[in-house]
């Protein structure tokens, strides 16, 4: 692998930097997890720029070093002075805003190395979180009424912002939203972010639907009835409110289930990507994501049949793909399924336990509710088997499916077994992310 896009320099703390830019791969930072280093120039890139599955890498990468090395510092590309766009829009720069809430050992820094207030970011970020949820838990296309903690003209100012369609650089580049629980700031309010179990906000994958219909309407694009958008976005909420559920149920605490993890960050990340920021030389992505998008693009967009019954379709349109990425600095799958440490699975009995996560009515559960266990996953596998892509990375593990390439197949659901590739052996990261691209066409 080429090296050129690791720039090592020098400064006046004496500390050589690995810097990360819009060039860095997954795998640059699969490597760059067992090195010493803490200390990272970062060149920010608003949260909807990165190419597909880098975000949640990132966070992950962060979040893996904050719980290895207890301390991650990264100098920005951002003037000071200009630093007001971070705290204005937190939103999109998630890869600042998670690792600072997550760790006191996570320090932000200027472009020339001074240390930005802690203090300032965390609190502008932990206002904006509560906004953008308590907004997510309202009817956008009303007036905002009733009391609230929040000013009528802040909430007015937020959701301007978030959801304007005439910011011309999110169109071009798509859409990008994140929401997480941070289960270890219950005193700050952020724990429940997801909303799962407070009976004021969306719990259901209907009330998702509307978090992905919103992010259509405010993309500046459009998908004709023809193409059945409605159905595309029952697919792809049930796909998001399976696998958040499955963090809520095993990710919260370690291996053997004995306590709650602190800090613990649990999230959904959704990313529109539209053709134009997609037709590109695709080079520079992960291999796995890599090889999918260059397969899928070079295929005729009305040729595409896929579960939600899109059809054919008519010349002028184009390719999109909806990412959704769900993250967890839980104990892992493997871990979390066999109740044993990494010191007493193999890789092969790692991938072997993952993937079984993902079979039909097979569950570690031995509580009551064993029988009603075990299809979440298995349904997310049947909803994007027809043209999606999934990837788990895991533990010291990463296992895939190209479903583009390769569609499931009848005798895998009805037993033989969901067939995954695993890539070689990997550094260990803490928790489980899980990458979906499911493909959509639209039209301007």
């Amino acid at each position: 692998m080429k090296n050129d896009n690791i720039f090592l320099y020098f400064i006046s703390t004496s500390v050589f930097m690995l810097k990360i830019t819009k060039e860095t791969s997954i795998s640059d930072l699969e490597r760059w997890i067992v090195m010493d280093d803490h200390e990272f120039e970062l060149e920010v890139l608003e949260s909807f720029k990165y190419d597909p599955g880098f975000l949640i890498a990132l966070i992950q990468f962060f979040l893996t070093k904050l719980r290895l090395s207890s301390m991650v510092s990264v100098k920005t590309n951002i003037e000071r002075a200009d630093f007001s766009k971070v705290l204005t829009r937190p939103y999109d720069f998630n890869h600042l805003a998670t690792p600072l809430l997550f760790s006191d050992d996570f320090t932000i820094r200027d472009k020339d190395n001074k240390e930005v207030s802690r203090g300032d970011l965390i609190k502008v970020f932990q206002r904006s979180l509560k906004i953008q949820e308590y907004l997510y838990s309202q009817d956008f296309n009303r007036e905002i009424l009733g009391a609230t903690e929040f000013k009528k003209a802040e909430l007015e100012h937020f959701r301007k912002r978030f959801f304007s369609t005439k910011s011309p650089s999110k169109i071009e580049n798509g859409v990008s939203f994140l929401v997480g629980c941070f289960d270890h700031l219950e005193e700050y309010d952020l724990h429940k972010n997801y909303y799962l179990y407070s009976g004021e906000y969306v719990r259901y994958s209907k009330g998702i639907a509307s978090w992905l219909s919103r992010l259509f309407k405010f993309g500046g694009f459009s998908i004709s009835k023809e193409l059945n958008l409605n159905s595309l976005i029952d697919d792809l909420s049930v796909v998001i409110h399976e696998l958040f559920q499955n963090t809520e149920e095993w990710g919260k605490t370690n291996f053997n289930n004995t306590q709650f993890y602190s800090p613990n960050f649990r999230a959904v990340l959704i990313n529109l990507f539209l053709d134009q920021n997609l037709n590109k030389e695709t080079s520079g992505y992960e291999p796995v994501v890599n090889t999918y998008l260059f397969n899928l693009l070079k295929s005729n967009p009305g040729e595409l049949k896929t579960p939600n019954k899109q059809g054919a379709l008519f010349e002028g349109n184009l390719w999109g793909v909806c990412e959704v990425s769900v993250f967890d600095t839980g104990p892992g799958m493997a871990r979390r399924w066999t109740g044993k440490d990494f010191d007493q699975l193999s890789e092969g009995q790692e991938i072997d336990s993952t993937i079984k996560c993902f079979n039909k009515y097979i569950t570690s559960d031995t509580s009551g509710r064993r029988h009603v266990r075990g299809r979440g996953l298995s349904r997310v596998i049947s909803i994007i088997s027809g043209t999606g892509l999934i990837r788990v990375r895991t533990g010291n593990i990463c296992i895939y499916r190209d479903f583009f390439q390769r569609p499931l197949k009848a005798c895998e659901v009805e037993g033989n077994g969901i067939k995954f590739n695993s890539l070689e052996a990997l550094q260990r990261q803490e928790g489980t992310s899980i990458t979906i691209l499911y493909p959509f066409i639209y039209s301007r």
